[in-house]
C-alpha cells in the first residue's frame, strides 16, 4: 500500500485513492459542506465520517459510477443525522433515551431468540443489540419497538453509544506479551470493543488481538513482537474458561482487529490442547514484525 493512502483504503493504491477522495470532496461541495481529511475518512459537520466501507464499494465498481455511490452514501448519513437530531429533542422518549444500552451477544443466539431484535453487525459471528435497562434488569429492544417510537434504529444505538460508560483498563502480565483487560460485574464491560479505537489510538502494524468471551469482560494484546505468541495462548485459554463458566456468554473465539476491521482467528480446541489456524494474512503481518509461526 502507497504512504499516502490511509489504512481505511487498503485496495487502493494512490492515484485511485486522490481520485476517490476526490469524488468525495467534490460531492461536499455541491452540498455546500466544507470537508477535512482525517486519518479516519473526512470532518464535516463537526463528525468525522469513516469512508472505509464506501471505499471499498466504489474499488470494485468504475470510477464513472462514484459519482452516484458517493451522492447516495451521504444523502444516507444526511438522513441519519436527522433522525439523530429529532429523536434528541423529543421530550416523549427522554426516559428511553436514558435507559438505552448496548449488550454484546453471538450472533447465533440472536437468530435462535427468535424475536426481531434491534441489532447490528461488529464481527464475524458478535453482534451490538440494544436493550432498554431498568431495575429489575434490562429487556431487548425490538424492531417493533423501535417502529413505535418511530426511530431509525441506527439513531437509537448513537444514543446508546452516547450513554456508555467508558473503564479504564488494567494490565495483566510481562510486557512482550501483556494483556490489557476490561472486566467486571456490568454486562457492558464487552460493550468496550465498539471503542477499539480509543483504547487502541495507535494502532500495531500487526494490528492486535481481543477476545469477547463473555459480556463482563474484554481482554486485548497489541502485537509488537515475539510476546505475541504466548499472548495468542493466554487470550485463547482465558476466553475459553470464561466463555465455559457460563455466565453470560458471548463466544470463545479470537479476533484479529486491524485496520478497523474484525477477522475471526480460526482454533481447535480439543481437551486441554488448542490448535491455532492462522489465516495467510495474519501470518504475513507477524512475518513483516519478525514473526514467524512456522518456527
Amino acid at each position: 500500500m502507497a504512504a499516502n493512502v490511509p489504512d481505511w483504503a487498503p485496495s487502493f493504491e494512490e492515484p485511485l485513492y486522490r481520485e476517490f477522495i476526490g469524488a468525495v470532496f467534490r460531492e461536499m461541495e455541491a452540498r455546500g459542506q466544507k470537508a477535512v481529511e482525517t486519518l479516519d475518512g473526512v470532518r464535516f459537520r463537526g463528525k468525522i465520517r469513516r469512508l472505509g466501507p464506501l471505499a471499498e464499494v466504489c474499488r470494485f465498481m468504475p470510477v464513472a459510477q462514484w459519482k452516484r455511490a458517493v451522492g447516495a452514501y451521504f444523502d444516507r448519513v444526511e438522513r441519519a443525522d436527522a433522525a439523530l437530531q429529532e429523536y434528541l429533542g423529543r421530550a416523549d422518549l427522554a426516559d428511553t433515551r436514558a435507559k438505552l444500552r448496548i449488550r454484546m451477544a453471538s450472533e447465533r443466539s440472536v437468530t435462535e431468540a427468535g424475536a426481531d431484535l434491534c441489532s447490528k453487525p461488529v464481527a464475524p459471528g458478535l453482534v451490538a443489540t440494544l436493550v432498554l435497562g431498568t431495575e429489575a434488569g434490562a429487556a431487548p429492544v425490538t424492531a417493533a419497538m423501535a417502529e413505535g417510537w418511530g426511530v431509525p434504529t441506527e439513531a437509537l444505538f448513537e444514543g446508546a453509544r452516547a450513554n456508555h460508560k467508558r473503564r479504564k483498563p488494567r494490565r495483566e502480565g510481562e510486557s512482550a506479551a501483556q494483556i490489557l483487560v476490561v472486566a467486571g460485574a456490568d454486562l457492558d464491560h464487552a460493550t468496550e470493543v465498539l471503542f477499539m479505537d480509543h483504547y487502541v489510538p495507535l494502532e500495531p502494524s500487526a494490528g492486535t488481538l481481543l477476545i469477547v468471551p463473555n459480556r463482563r469482560t474484554l481482554a486485548w494484546h497489541e502485537i509488537h513482537d515475539m510476546g505475541v505468541l504466548q499472548a495468542i495462548e493466554t487470550l485463547v485459554v482465558i476466553g475459553y474458561q470464561i466463555f465455559q463458566e457460563g455466565s453470560e456468554p458471548v463466544l470463545p473465539v479470537l479476533y484479529w482487529y486491524r485496520r478497523r476491521r474484525f477477522a475471526m482467528l480460526p482454533l481447535e480446541i480439543q481437551g486441554q490442547n488448542v490448535r491455532f489456524m492462522p489465516p495467510i494474512e495474519f501470518v504475513a503481518a507477524l512475518k513483516k514484525i519478525g514473526v514467524d509461526l512456522a518456527e
